[in-house]
């Protein structure tokens, strides 16, 4: 497998390290209605078959600072993506997206060639950014969101070559 990091001109991706936490914190606390705890993140650590991923600013006055994350596991043949959250003032510029293709061409390279999700159903955003990837929906499932009262949108794709990474 290859590096853990990979460079993309205003940004770093790796892995999250338990010093990273508070920052993750913040972002997941300023993303979601109801927020993993630190304890959660840890245990995410701890789990053989979970990566934890962040996105880090290179550059201007925030070079350093945590912008974004992602959860994923890979189980046999399979990425599920788990969480992914990007820092609000950092939102419209491409993190989520490059986190999900980062999260992707790691899977692929590790033997993957299924990737699943869920999203809550009204969450356009992310189900546009998801859809633009190439996953496609698949089923739902009723009340998995009852803080909003909603169904999860079960979210697949196949993965191929074009997830390899040069």
């Amino acid at each position: 497998m290859k590096d853990h990091r990979r460079h993309y001109p205003d940004l770093t991706i790796e892995p999250v390290r338990p010093s990273d936490l508070s920052e993750v914190l913040g972002i997941e606390h300023g993303s979601f209605v109801a927020p993993w705890s630190r304890a959660a993140f840890e245990a995410e650590l701890k789990k053989p078959y979970a990566n934890l991923y962040l996105a880090r600013s290179r550059s201007g006055e925030k070079a350093g600072a945590v912008v974004g994350y992602i959860c994923f596991w890979l189980v046999a043949d399979e990425i599920q993506v788990v969480n992914v959250a990007v820092h609000l003032a950092w939102r419209r510029r491409g993190i989520g997206k490059r986190l999900m293709r980062y999260a992707l061409g790691r899977a692929y390279e590790a033997g993957a060639n299924v990737a699943v999700l869920e999203v809550r159903r009204s969450n356009e955003a992310a189900r546009a950014l998801y859809e633009g990837l190439g996953f496609h929906v698949v089923r739902e499932r009723p009340g998995y969101y009852p803080e909003f009262r909603e169904p999860a949108v079960v979210l697949e794709m196949n993965l191929d070559k074009r997830w390899s990474t040069p």
